[in-house]
């Protein structure tokens, strides 16, 4: 199956629509993990995006992104916008990278956000390879794996991205999560 058949119609019709204010949409974790396992779709998205001019500022751009009225929004912490469709969620950010402050919790970090093209960089921020898999739309859909994930999925080796994993005790929670994949 193409990845874009996977996807709920209504999505792709948001995605569409991100990409004509000037942006590439970077589909990642749960959502490209779940179409390797062959796994129900859960039609809960998260996407990166990065503007198609990098040229532009990306904070403006962002804060200037508009949807039909067909959409819930939320404004979420650390610059994300969560879309409610009847038929899907999805969270929209930004590239960031994170540094930690002495504290242990799920918010213990202050952001830092680019439009770089180093995926690597953006990718160590993530739980585990298997969730920084992307698949990315500029019009046509482009597979990025810069940490193996796919290879460690296809092993069942549940791999830490960075050692930025000991900082959150969330992912610690998950790890025992996704022990039964």
């Amino acid at each position: 199956m193409k990845f874009e058949k996977y996807l709920e119609s209504t999505f792709i019709y948001l995605l569409e629509q991100i990409h004509l204010q000037g942006f590439k949409i970077g589909l990642v974790g749960g959502t490209v993990r779940d179409f390797y396992l062959k796994a129900e779709n859960k039609n809960d998205y998260d996407c990166e995006l990065r503007l198609i001019d990098d040229a532009e500022d990306i904070h403006e751009n962002f804060k200037l992104l508009n949807f039909d009225s067909i959409y819930e929004i939320e404004k979420l912490p650390y610059n994300i916008i969560r879309v409610i469709h009847p038929k899907f969620t999805c969270e929209l950010s930004l590239p960031r990278k994170e540094k930690f402050i002495e504290e242990f919790s799920h918010s213990n970090f202050e952001a830092e956000f680019f439009n770089e093209v180093d995926y690597n960089v953006a990718f160590q921020r993530r739980d585990f390879t298997i969730n920084a898999m992307m698949f990315e739309w500029d019009g046509t859909w482009k597979f990025i794996d810069p940490l193996n994930g796919k290879k460690d999925l296809q092993n069942k080796v549940l791999r830490r991205c960075s050692d930025s994993f000991f900082h959150d005790p969330v992912r610690f929670l998950r790890a025992l999560r996704f022990k039964n994949l």
